[in-house]
């Protein structure tokens, strides 16, 4: 019998400590006409490593749909001097198309209040004074210092990067 390796990236972790953040400031790099820089709130960040939220558009602009554009989102938490920085590609998704989870958040209708949804797939994240929760139960400590510890530079210690680009 041979077992596999499982390669998936497990974003528990990650995506725990961005939805205890929640907001970030959103930079798509592809037509800012379009989608401006803006402070979003994260609706939920998923097993796949997608992370969904509602970001606001100008008005009279056809939306592009089913295209990715490269962007970033940064997470900052003051009080813990916690930051996150996540590149990845993100997609604008049809409101008709948006999954259960986000019909809970849905404004009245999209168009109206000016927001589209955005799924962004997470591809590399820079993360800084992350700490631990002593809630968190032993296995998830056990893969969070293993993320840890192999995703960490050799000599930095306050610093975790997950780069799945590589």
């Amino acid at each position: 019998m041979t077992e596999s390796l499982h390669t998936d990236p497990d974003f528990s972790f990650l995506g725990k400590k961005i939805m205890e953040i929640n907001s970030a400031i959103f930079k798509a790099e592809a037509d800012q006409l379009l989608l401006p820089n803006n402070v979003i709130s994260t609706l939920r960040v998923d097993v796949k490593g997608n992370i969904w939220f509602f970001s606001s558009c100008q008005k009279n602009v056809t939306p592009i749909y089913n295209t990715d554009f490269y962007s970033r989102l940064d997470y900052f938490n003051k009080e813990k001097s916690t930051r996150i920085t996540v590149f990845g590609p993100a997609q604008i998704v049809p409101e008709m198309e948006a999954p259960d989870f986000v019909f809970g958040n849905v404004p009245a209708s999209l168009a109206e209040r000016q927001v589209l949804l955005v799924r962004f797939k997470i591809e590399k994240a820079e993360c800084y004074n992350l700490g631990r929760d002593e809630d968190d139960p032993w296995l998830q400590k056990l893969k969070a210092n293993f993320q840890y510890w192999l995703f960490t530079g050799s000599g930095e210690t306050r610093k975790l990067t997950f780069d799945l680009t590589k």
